[in-house]
Order: C-alpha cells, then sequence, then structure tokens
C-alpha cells in the first residue's frame, strides 16, 4: 500500500489539512536508493521516527479536510521554501480575484 504524507521540507514535521508543504511517500513499490550514490540516497529517501522510510518527491502540495490531495507546485533547490509558498498563495489569490 502507497502512503504519503506532506509534511515542512525544513523539519519534516506533518503540515496540517491545507498547509501547503512536501508530498513525500512511501511504500513497497519505492526505491531502495541510488546506485553506488549514498549521498543522493540520503537526500532524497528520510527515516521518520518510527523507522519508516519516504521518499521526497519535491512535489509541493496540500491535503484537504477529506484526505483529497492537490499538488499545486514543485520544490526547486534555486529558491527557499518560502519564496515558493508566498509565490503560490499570491497566484492563487490573484486567480480567485479575477475569476467570479
Amino acid at each position: 500500500m502507497l502512503r504519503s504524507r506532506i509534511v515542512d521540507p525544513e523539519t519534516n514535521k506533518d503540515c496540517g489539512p491545507n498547509q501547503a508543504g512536501e508530498l513525500l511517500l512511501s511504500g513497497p513499490n519505492i526505491m531502495l536508493g541510488y546506485h553506488n550514490r549514498p549521498e543522493a540516497t540520503a537526500e532524497t529517501l528520510v527515516k521518520d521516527e518510527k523507522g519508516d522510510i519516504w521518499l521526497k518527491t519535491g512535489d509541493i502540495g496540500h491535503v484537504d479536510e477529506q484526505g483529497a490531495h492537490f499538488i499545486t507546485d514543485r520544490y526547486a533547490d534555486s529558491l527557499s521554501f518560502v519564496a515558493q509558498l508566498a509565490a503560490h498563495f499570491t497566484y492563487t489569490e490573484m486567480k480567485a480575484e479575477g475569476t467570479d
């Protein structure tokens, strides 16, 4: 079974409903790591407090109160996460104001 979490990429703490964060996935179909690239593996796979391994997808999204997932952006190493969130919400607000 594939499991998902939305976490703050700085702390890996779970986000609440409708809070944007990075999508993590865990399950038997997730890779074990990069071949002969332990540094890349360590950056991509994280272990939680229970010992479960999670794949950092690099996608920004949120989960609503009903559990529906929304992917809204891509986390880029060249920009800070806070700047991306600010840009996302500014775009969303502008889009909402321009539509009836």
